[in-house]
C-alpha cells in the first residue's frame, strides 16, 4: 500500500504535471533564496573591502579631532556602526535623549516632545562619517536612513533607561519610608 504518490507512473514511464509543477516551484523558491544570498554577501563583501581599503590606506593620514578625541582612529565595520560610536563622543547624553536626528526642519518634524540635534555637532558627524569611509553625497544617502534610525533609538533607549532607573529608585525609596 501506498502512503503517497509516486513520481512515475509506472505504467507510461512520466510525470504527473502536478509533481512536476511542485517541483519547478520548490526549485525556482531555492533559487531565489540562493540569490539573495548571494546578493547580501555581494554588498556585505563591497563593504569590506572599502573598509580594509579605508583602514590600510597609507599614503593619506585622516585625521579629525573632536574633543580631544581622533574620530578617525574608531574602528567599525560599517558607516551605521561607525555612527553608533561617534555619536556618544560628539553628542552628550542629554542631546541623545531629548534630540532627533534629522534632516527635516523642526517645524515640519510629527510630534514628538524630540528637537533635532544641534547643526554644528551634525555637521561634525556627517563629515567624519563620509571622510572616514570616504562616501560621496549619494553613498552616504544610501547609509543615512539606517544611521538615523540607529541613533534614534539610541536615544530612545538611553531615555526609557534612564526611567527605568527613577522608577526603580522612586519606588525603593518608597519601599523603605
Amino acid at each position: 500500500m501506498l502512503l503517497a504518490p509516486t513520481l512515475v507512473d509506472q505504467n507510461l514511464n512520466t510525470i504527473s504535471f502536478e509533481v512536476f509543477k511542485t517541483f519547478a516551484q520548490i526549485v525556482q523558491s531555492t533559487f531565489d533564496k540562493l540569490s539573495d544570498e548571494i546578493q547580501r554577501q555581494k554588498k556585505e563583501i563591497d563593504e569590506l573591502k572599502r573598509f580594509l581599503q579605508t583602514n590600510n590606506n597609507t599614503e593619506t593620514f585622516k585625521t579629525m579631532i573632536y574633543d580631544g578625541k581622533d574620530l578617525m582612529e574608531i574602528n567599525a565595520k560599517d558607516p551605521k556602526k561607525y555612527a553608533l560610536c561617534i555619536s556618544r563622543i560628539i553628542f552628550s547624553d542629554e542631546e541623545l535623549e531629548n534630540c532627533l536626528l534629522t534632516n527635516v526642519p523642526e517645524k515640519t518634524l510629527p510630534q514628538t516632545s524630540r528637537v533635532p540635534l544641534p547643526a554644528e555637532k551634525m555637521k561634525v558627524f556627517r563629515e567624519a562619517i563620509m571622510k572616514r569611509f570616504d562616501l560621496n553625497d549619494t553613498s552616504f544617502g544610501e547609509w543615512w536612513p539606517k544611521i538615523k534610525e540607529s541613533i534614534n533609538a539610541c536615544g530612545r533607549h538611553k531615555k526609557a533607561k534612564k526611567k527605568r532607573q527613577f522608577q526603580e529608585f522612586e519606588s525603593s525609596f518608597t519601599n523603605t519610608s
